[in-house]
């Protein structure tokens, strides 16, 4: 009697069910370093933010109070080059305009689960856990 050569049912399902729980653990691990490798988007365009945010309080003494093409705007695109972040400007309570500007980098699209990034006139670079567009001092650099 000669013996049928291949995989049984039960052996394929077994195959499937372990295939199945290592996805399932590295998935959720895979999309949260995708979301921290996007996050250099936002990054790059806070830092060149606040590189144009200097240029201008050099030339006009004060900083530029939003996003634009008026005489009081940077002139720059609100969105981070690969469009994972939008940008703005904003200010706090110890740090009002025109002599402080605090930049935001609010998460857009695929990435549109992650933090708020942060940068100040200050050099702070924070992560907004608290979602009010203040970089704290518990908050976690970036």
């Amino acid at each position: 009697m000669k013996k049928n050569a291949g995989f049984t049912l039960l052996e394929l399902m077994i195959t499937v069910a372990i295939i199945g729980i290592i996805a399932s653990i590295a998935y959720p691990s895979y999309l949260a370093q995708l979301q921290n490798t996007r996050r250099s988007d936002g990054q790059a365009a806070l830092m060149s933010l606040a590189a144009q945010q200097e240029r201008f309080f050099y030339d006009n003494r004060s900083y530029a109070g939003s996003i634009g093409a008026g005489a009081a705007q940077l002139n720059t695109s609100n969105q981070s080059p690969e469009g994972y972040y939008n940008l703005s400007i904003t200010s706090g309570a110890d740090c009002a305009m025109p002599n402080c500007f605090i930049g935001v980098a609010s998460a857009t699209g695929a990435q549109a689960g992650d933090l708020d990034l942060l940068i100040d006139s200050r050099g702070n670079r924070k992560l907004d856990a608290d979602g009010d567009s203040f970089p704290d001092a518990a908050e976690e650099d970036w």
